[in-house]
């Protein structure tokens, strides 16, 4: 059964950082937070508002997100890990759609792969739609309506990735190489 409307964006931004030793959400490229640049892209693709989950600092991601036009919903469980964090934006998200679940650090993820991501699902809409990149199949990643409850589900620091395991026939991956690069360590973002 097609999907009535264009996905829900979720951007989790919970996490702490510990590993790369400043947050994340708020590093600069291009003049830009890598969060307001998670929005606007959002934003400009798919003319929504998206849903930004927060945990770690807080207030300071919500303002630096509102900023960049999304809305906010916090995780006070985030330190339990991202499978938390999606869950909790998933219970928010509100009924009715799919949602495309984005992380603030795959900045190198644009427009281009999100409308392949996009194109993916829309041919087959009852079936989960996700990046393949460095031998792995995660996000960015579309999840129909119907998956709703077994994300509200998820817990700890199993995310995405653990339902797209066990999808088989109901996912379409999608090539997308920038997925790979994201931002955990100091010489990441070097």
């Amino acid at each position: 059964m097609p999907q009535a409307c264009a996905p829900r964006v979720i951007v989790l931004a919970a996490g702490s950082s510990r590993r790369l030793g400043r947050p994340k959400q708020f590093l600069r490229r291009g003049g830009i937070t890598l969060l307001g640049g998670r929005v606007r892209l959002a934003r400009a693709l798919l003319a929504s508002v998206p849903l930004v989950v927060t945990g770690a600092r807080r207030f300071a991601v919500a303002r630096t997100a509102r900023l960049a036009g999304a809305e906010c919903v916090h995780n006070p469980a985030w330190v339990e890990g991202m499978g938390s964090s999606l869950a909790r934006g998933a219970r928010a998200a509100g009924p009715g759609c799919a949602l495309l679940i984005m992380t603030v650090d795959q900045y190198r993820v644009d427009a281009r792969d999100l409308r392949r991501l996009l194109a993916a699902w829309r041919r087959r809409p009852w079936r989960a739609a996700a990046a393949a990149y460095a031998g792995v199949t995660g996000v960015p990643a579309i999840f129909p309506t119907a998956w709703r409850s077994r994300l509200a589900g998820l817990r700890g620091d199993r995310g995405a990735g653990a339902l797209l395991q066990t999808a088989g026939r109901r996912l379409s991956s999608v090539a997308l190489p920038r997925a790979a690069i994201d931002v955990d360590y100091p010489e990441d973002w070097r």
